[in-house]
């Protein structure tokens, strides 16, 4: 949050005709290991919303809230009691907003109740996004927002230098925060994880710096995803709004270390010369892009002139500024609330009873994938090409939303360089619901809630390595 933001000025500029989507948007994740929550999440986002439709969201602050006596949860609180409906995206702040007194305790508790609050909202069938004002490095207090706002901080270089003092202090503050985003890790609660935003500006000491911000955001992501295993967070990277595309690109942190391209858009009325900026980016590197925070929500005209926004998440501070405009946007034709989201609380189905029903190679061992030993695997024999398929008998008619397919770790590269979920009532008649290219031992095909008894794989991609899989699961 830029402390100008109050300013917010109209523009009144012509919006131009949205760009069309990129045809190869990234639904697989940068984390390789990434959470089956989070890759259903990511893939949902992917190709169910971006292009035609936009999550509902707003930022709840709670610390900063509680500190003002407006009460804990009032945007949120706000928005259901004038709109009778609850955001899909509901955003929290990871720092202690300007608490003064006993601070340590109150970071504590307010950490601890984001992070129940988190629990619970996925429990209803909503997702969370999170915004860290983290403070410099050696500040006087931690996670306290005033520490954030330095300009051009002289402490950049050592921060980001490994072996020093700043850096030391740096990876103490990753490491204390990741203690309670384990915790929503161990309960398999995705993130939304909005970390060093608005880097482009010079208002935090993380900002107008690309080399040194790069290097920060290599910083986190690799202690968090590679050491602490924060597999369940999806990462978003959210500049200040800006219509140019090379300054922007300056910024980027690299498509193997993000999964969403966020825009912080409160001046104007959301200019198209920023839209455009940022759907070059989408299709440069294959992201889907998303109002991280706004001043106001967008009218249902510039959602559908702007139609690869993915949501537009209100700062809590203005929520309650244009009832009408809040009530445009909930009940937009285009807008996703949370009893409308799909539920991705994944629960593997059981594969008793399963039968190999056919397949394009040594039928006989498709049992290999659902016998629980990794080191067993079907597999083609031969390289991989297109029109290699397995069928697989459940038994029964399910309902279901994702199929996970596995490589032994013996035979890691053998997973299917594109493939295709397949799904029938009757053997017969055949639906396809999903395309995905898969890059690592774990393939994952999401696709809207199916009811099918037969589910069919089906190879489009080709490789020198032959098609395994150990484990086989398939999930509701």
């Amino acid at each position: 949050m830029k402390v100008t933001r109050n300013l917010l000025i109209t523009l009144g500029v012509t919006l131009h005709a949205a760009l069309t989507m990129s045809s190869v948007m990234a639904a697989t994740p940068a984390n390789s290991n990434a959470s089956t929550e989070a890759r259903a999440v990511l893939d949902y986002i992917v190709h169910n919303v971006s292009g035609s439709k936009m999550l509902s969201s707003v930022h709840d602050q709670n610390g900063e809230f509680v500190v003002w006596g407006v009460g804990k949860d009032y945007a949120s609180g706000y928005v259901t009691n004038k709109t009778g409906k609850y955001s899909a995206i509901r955003g929290n702040e990871l720092a202690s907003l300007n608490h003064s007194g006993d601070f340590t305790t109150y970071r504590n508790n307010m950490l601890q109740t984001l992070v129940n609050d988190a629990k619970n909202y996925w429990a209803s069938g909503g997702l969370t996004t999170l915004t860290w004002h983290q403070s410099y490095p050696t500040s006087p207090l931690p996670e306290k927002n005033e520490y954030c706002w330095v300009k051009n901080w002289s402490g950049y270089n050592e921060t980001v230098t490994p072996g020093t003092t700043k850096y030391n202090a740096l990876i103490t503050d990753l490491d204390r925060m990741a203690g309670y985003l384990k915790q929503l890790r161990d309960a398999k609660v995705p993130i939304l994880f909005r970390p060093y935003h608005e880097m482009n500006g010079d208002w935090f000491w993380w900002g107008n710096n690309p080399t040194n911000y790069k290097k920060l955001w290599n910083i986190i992501y690799n202690r968090y995803t590679g050491y602490h295993g924060l597999n369940n967070l999806i990462w978003i990277w959210s500049p200040w709004q800006d219509s140019n595309v090379e300054t922007l690109k300056s910024y980027y942190p690299g498509n193997d270390k993000v999964d969403i391209i966020g825009c912080d858009s409160y001046y104007g009325d959301f200019p198209a010369g920023d839209y455009n900026a940022f759907s070059n980016l989408s299709t440069t590197y294959g992201k889907p892009i998303a109002l991280a925070e706004v001043g106001k929500y967008p009218s249902p005209t510039i959602m559908a002139n702007q139609p690869k926004w993915c949501w537009a998440m209100m700062w809590g501070y203005y929520c309650d500024d244009d009832d009408t405009a809040l009530l445009n946007h909930y009940n937009a034709t285009r807008t996703i609330t949370r009893d409308e989201l799909p539920g991705f609380q994944a629960s593997a189905l059981s594969r008793t009873g399963w039968v190999g029903y056919n397949a394009s190679h040594n039928r006989s061992n498709l049992s290999r994938m659902w016998d629980g030993n990794s080191a067993t695997f079907w597999q083609t024999g031969t390289p991989q090409a297109a029109g290699q398929f397995f069928q697989i008998d459940m038994g029964s008619p399910q309902n279901f939303k994702s199929i996970v397919l596995e490589t032994s770790s013996n035979a890691p590269n053998d997973y299917p360089r594109s493939c295709e979920a397949w799904v029938s009532a009757n053997a017969v008649n055949w639906t396809k619901v999903a395309t995905v290219t898969g890059n690592n031992q774990k393939t994952t095909l999401s696709f809207s809630n199916q009811t099918a008894r037969y589910v069919m794989v089906k190879q489009n991609g080709a490789a020198s390595n032959w098609w395994s899989v150990a484990e086989l699961n398939i999930y509701r």
